[in-house]
């Protein structure tokens, strides 16, 4: 997969916007090796007000950092095994968008100027997929690798794949380091410890290492679904679900969903409309994204479906978010969800409506079924046993790779299981996944494992490694934007005349309670509505100052009596 500049635009826009950096991305010619060069516009020193770098970002056996140069800023990769720097030119297309990412999220942190990761699994230092791994296979690698799998159900010693590459083809030290290096790539299991130990090909090296077509046709299974769904199973990885949960900022815990869900809204619906469309092909920059989003205005040079495309992820959210506090996690919500999603993409009969006609997958030995009962039967199954879930992460894990294997539309069904994803998150007050920062590559062989060997783990690894970057962003989000609510907007005027009259009254030596003086002062109104104005109500006193008392009408003189009394603990 080669580098693109698209798929680093929230690298981009955010650089610009918090670091004040015109930033540049440079490829080589074959687009698979990248650095980043950040021009600063207004001054000579670095953003943390030195003039050398600080900011850097150990991963591993890599330290990253960017080093500045008057206005001038490279992106460099240290070796620890080594004294001098490499540019990034030796690092593939998805380790270097997962590194500017994290470096990204350094640098912007207001905690430091140099962070480390050491307690992340760090997408990069993760295995490759072994589709993968084999593809970029050479010498004599390629050589024992085709060794092993043409020795069929056998299982060779070291001395037997000697003989079997040819005398002089190489040493045994050096057909030993191939065997660790292919070990450690999980394209080999070894068996034993001694000099006799045997070798084969891991299950997946030995299904991968087939075209397509040449792999054993896997038919779709409906207990796979009905299974979990009767069961206390799980698909999400433990440790990959300890991952997504220590992503998240321990202040979630506490938030109201759809509170939680209105304050990230705008952010959210731009990141996943972008990202999902992304992932099926789509062209629209993460910019074109949110100025069709916004405005409405749809992006010259690109096809009139990629626009629809966003605009009905837009619809989709926009609906989860408007009824989060009510939405039912069934298969009805699943078929609304889709018609948002489809429309003017499939037909109006095909509009939320589980197909009665074969589909094929591409690039897969996956045959999904053409059996009407069993998709109907699957969909229920699987939206009931993702709402039972008592883990949110795990629940919203089964609907993403559960809608994708039923594939019961006709069209969109990963889709819909990205959109589905969100609800129990939301639900529960967390960051949704966004899909931002997911690689397409290991995205689509992720799936292909969940297809044809029902193993979750590699398109889980995927997830995690994207959600740890973007989960900490929504907080920020809501940190800096809060949505009022309409019954705030209806008693403004009254709760600056009762924060007034609660000072005065303070300062005059009456030491009712804040809440107790805000449930008497909004018990005009009933239920939620109470309880938000006492709520509003007491966070304006607990964090009032000089500045912030203008907001409330708070004459200067009731402030500086309010602010005496405190202080004196009358």
């Amino acid at each position: 997969m080669k580098v693109d500049r698209s798929d680093l635009c929230p690298l981009y826009l955010g650089a610009e916007r918090t670091l004040g950096a015109q930033v540049t991305f440079e490829t080589t010619r074959d687009g698979r090796a990248a650095r980043l060069v950040l021009h600063q516009n207004s001054t000579d020193r670095s953003p943390d007000g030195s003039r050398k770098s600080l900011a850097g970002l150990d991963l591993g056996q890599f330290r990253f950092s960017i080093v500045w140069r008057g206005r001038l800023g490279r992106l460099r990769c240290q070796d620890r095994n080594s004294t001098g720097f490499s540019r990034l030119r030796s690092i593939g297309a998805s380790p270097c968008k997962t590194v500017l990412c994290k470096l990204y999220s350094c640098l912007t942190s207001p905690r430091s100027s140099h962070c480390k990761f050491n307690a992340i699994p760090v997408h990069f230092m993760q295995k490759p997929h072994p589709a993968l791994a084999i593809r970029n296979l050479k010498g004599l690698d390629l050589a024992v690798f085709n060794a092993l799998a043409g020795a069929e159900n056998s299982s060779p010693t070291q001395s037997a794949i000697s003989t079997k590459l040819g005398t002089g083809a190489a040493s045994q030290s050096t057909i030993s380091r191939t065997m660790a290096k292919l070990i450690d790539l999980g394209l080999v299991v070894k068996e034993g410890r001694k000099r006799d130990a045997n070798f084969r090909l891991t299950k997946e090296a030995s299904w991968f290492r087939l075209p397509p077509h040449a792999r054993p046709r896997v038919p779709f299974d409906l207990q796979r679904i009905v299974g979990y769904a009767t069961s206390d199973s799980h698909w999400l990885p433990e440790a990959i679900s300890l991952r997504m949960k220590d992503a998240v900022p321990k202040a979630n815990a506490s938030l109201d969903p759809a509170t939680f869900a209105r304050e990230i809204v705008e952010r959210f619906m731009i990141d996943l409309s972008w990202a999902s469309s992304s992932l099926e092909g789509n062209t629209y920059s993460l910019l074109e994204t949110e100025i069709l989003i916004k405005y409405g205005e749809v992006a010259v040079g690109h096809a009139a479906e990629e626009a629809t495309m966003i605009l009905n992820h837009k619809a989709a959210i926009g609906w989860i978010v408007d009824n989060i506090g009510i939405i039912d996690l069934d298969a009805q919500t699943a078929f609304r969800l889709h018609a948002l999603l489809m429309r003017g993409l499939v037909g109006p009969d095909n509009l939320g409506a589980v197909r009665r006609h074969g589909v094929g997958v591409t690039n897969t030995a996956y045959v999904p079924s053409d059996e009407y009962a069993d998709l109907q039967i699957g969909i229920a199954e699987l939206c009931s046993a993702a709402a039972r879930r008592a883990d949110p992460y795990e629940g919203a894990f089964a609907l993403l790779i559960g809608t994708a294997y039923l594939q019961a539309f006709a069209d969109g069904n990963k889709r819909l299981g990205r959109i589905l994803s969100s609800i129990p998150l939301l639900k529960a007050g967390l960051p949704p996944i966004s899909f931002v920062g997911v690689d397409r590559t290991d995205y689509a062989w992720g799936m292909l494992s969940w297809y044809e060997l029902n193993d979750p783990a590699p398109i889980a690894n995927a997830i995690a490694a994207a959600y740890e970057i973007s989960a900490p962003t929504y907080q920020v989000a809501r940190a800096v934007r809060r949505v009022p609510r309409t019954v705030e907007i209806r008693e403004r005027n009254r709760l600056s005349s009762e924060i007034r009259k609660y000072m005065v009254s303070f300062a005059s030596g009456d030491r009712t309670s804040v809440s107790d003086f805000a449930n008497a002062a909004f018990n005009h109104l009933e239920g939620e509505d109470r309880q938000v104005m006492v709520d509003s109500f007491v966070e304006v006193i607990e964090t009032i100052d000089e500045i912030k008392a203008i907001a409330y009408q708070v004459p200067d003189d009731v402030y500086q009596s309010y602010r005496a009394a405190r202080a004196h603990g009358m």
